[in-house]
């Protein structure tokens, strides 16, 4: 008797952790960021002199369902 409760007891446990498992996953790809770009991708700054600060815009239009962070960009 304790074995088949054992048992019991092992199975749903299992099933209850694939059935998490299964959740996380659909879940993770459900809702994502995506972004297109927008116009041109690449910009020719041409000749710049050191320490001259210079600055073009690239836009980019999210075409996910989620939000869309932007960290750490650094020029060449």
């Amino acid at each position: 008797m304790f074995i088949m409760k054992h048992s019991i007891a092992r199975a749903g446990i299992t099933g209850l952790l694939c059935l998490v498992l299964v959740f996380a996953v659909v879940s993770v790809g459900v809702a994502a960021p995506k972004f297109e770009p927008v116009g041109d991708v690449t910009y020719k700054f041409g000749e710049v002199m050191e320490g001259e600060n210079v600055t073009h815009i690239f836009r980019f239009k999210n075409t996910g369902d989620d939000t869309l962070e932007i960290f750490n960009v650094k020029g060449s």
